[in-house]
Formats: C-alpha cells, sequence, structure tokens
C-alpha cells in the first residue's frame, strides 16, 4: 500500500519542481525584457536631454549674436 502513496509523492514532487523551473524561467525572462526596455527608456531620455541642451546653447548664441549686432549697429 506504501508504493502507491510513495509512488504519488514522487510523481508530486517532481510536478511541483518543474512548475517552479517553469515559474523561474519566465522570471528570469520578464526581468531580461524589463532591463531591455529601460534601456531603450534610457537612450530616449539621453537624446531628449541633448535636444533640449542643444536648444538652450541655440538659444543662448543666438541671443548674444543678436545683442552684438545691436552694439555693432
Amino acid at each position: 500500500m506504501q508504493s502507491p502513496l510513495k509512488d504519488s509523492l514522487i510523481s508530486q514532487y517532481q510536478y511541483n519542481e518543474l512548475t517552479a523551473d517553469t515559474i523561474i524561467y519566465q522570471l528570469q525572462s520578464n526581468i531580461n525584457n524589463l532591463n531591455d526596455l529601460n534601456t531603450e527608456q534610457g537612450k530616449k531620455i539621453t537624446k531628449l536631454r541633448w535636444n533640449v541642451l542643444k536648444g538652450l546653447v541655440g538659444g543662448i548664441v543666438t541671443g548674444i549674436g543678436t545683442t552684438v549686432l545691436v552694439i555693432i549697429l
């Protein structure tokens, strides 16, 4: 009588182990996807920051150039 119980417990253990491995794999895959998304978003944010900085520098240079022209004229 103990053999069917033992076989059942072994079978349940193997199922649980397989389920745990599947969950771990899915979590690792989700972490990798999030890392990729964060990298992509970081690149976009960096590009936006550079665009803002270029705009500010361009505005300052234009302002200085206009001021110099007004002084000269």
